[in-house]
């Protein structure tokens, strides 16, 4: 083998140098890319949960029973004043709720839950009854009951069933 020349050396350096400059260069487009990868796509993050809508059906939301099948109603009055104000309330409206209690025969209840506005802070305030498990209206109005709630725990913690299936 023949020692190298300084011309040698000096153009042997340089391709040195460029291929460092280039490895190094890859090395961050690899690093990029690999970053853009786990990046979420832009825009704001999507809230968890069930969305709203037309595409998710009439399954996300429980039916209200039929009026043959309700076998209990009960009134869910106004208080006396605004809870926040201490103001008198206007009656707006009577909305329906309804609740499905199982027990050894299911128990359908309508909560005819009147619904007022005060008059001073014109706050909305609905009326409640003790065995209402919720305050929702409209399309979240049909909940199960306090028990058949218990019960549905009792099978997905203890029974380690999924709530969808211990629901059904």
């Amino acid at each position: 083998m023949q020692p190298l020349s300084c011309a040698g050396c000096q153009a042997l350096q340089r391709r040195l140098r460029n291929l460092q400059a280039e490895n190094e260069r890859l090395r961050r487009q690899l690093d990029e890319a690999t970053r853009a990868a786990k990046r979420q796509a832009p825009g704001e993050p999507k809230k968890p949960g069930c969305k709203p809508g037309k595409d998710y059906g009439t399954e996300v939301h429980r039916q209200p029973p039929f009026p043959e099948q309700i076998d209990e109603v009960h009134e869910a009055p106004l208080p006396e004043v605004c809870p926040d104000c201490g103001s008198l309330l206007d009656e707006t409206h009577v909305a329906q709720q309804f609740q499905v209690e199982i027990i050894r025969k299911p128990i359908h209840r309508q909560f005819n839950t009147h619904v007022g506005q005060c008059r001073q802070c014109r706050r909305r305030v609905p009326g409640r009854h003790p065995l209402q498990t919720s305050d929702a209206h409209g399309a979240a109005a049909s909940q199960l009951g306090p028990d058949a709630r218990a019960a549905v725990v009792e099978l997905n913690k203890q029974a380690d069933l999924s709530h969808g299936k211990a629901t059904r």
